[in-house]
This record gives structure tokens, sequence and C-alpha cells, in this order.
């Protein structure tokens, strides 16, 4: 299940044509995808760190348009049978290579 989450998420970021964060000039906009499950209770977590600052003046509108399209994803794991039971987008514009910044619930 993880690697089917983990392939769905790739081609959503190729498609998307938005580049991979860079740590040495600190520019890109994928920066993590953390995907937790828990063995006890089968419970998974999907957490998508990006760096908003990367879209620029625009960031308001584009990380709207951004939020719908990652709704789009949970339709499309709830269409291969795969649960996720909480999907957050992590803003992080800091430079330390770290899964840190403001969480935001989108499912």
């Amino acid at each position: 299940m993880t690697n089917t989450l983990f392939h769905i998420f790739d081609q959503f970021a190729r498609e998307s044509r938005l580049p991979t964060y860079d740590t040495k000039i600190y520019q890109g906009f994928w920066r993590h995808l953390v995907i937790r499950r828990a063995k006890k209770t089968d419970e998974t977590m999907v957490i998508l760190s990006v760096n908003t600052d990367f879209l620029g003046e625009k960031t308001d509108s584009v990380v709207e348009d951004f939020r719908v399209a990652l709704k789009s994803l949970v339709d499309v794991f709830k269409e291969k049978h795969i649960i996720v039971d909480s999907f957050y987008l992590l803003h992080n514009s800091g430079r330390a290579d770290i899964v840190q910044g403001d969480y935001e619930l989108i499912s």
C-alpha cells in the first residue's frame, strides 16, 4: 500500500512540473512525503511537505488551486481502495532539510 501511495504522489508531482527542493541552493517546491502507518490500528497518515514560498506573490490563489488538486488525490486513493485516515499539507519555507512548518489538514 505504501508503494502505491508513493507512485500516485510521484505521478502527481511529475505532472505538476514543479521542481524538487534543492537543499544546496534553497529553491524548489517538493520537499518531503511522509507516510506513517500504525501497525496496531492499521491507520495511515500522509504528510506532504512543500515550499509554498516557491510559488511567489500569487501564493494564496495558487495554493488554493493546489489544495483542490490534493483533495482530488483522495478520490484517486478511494478508487484504488487505499484508505488514508489523515492527509496533511505542510508549508515549509525554511532552509533546514527537516519536516517542520505549518500543518494544514486536507482530508
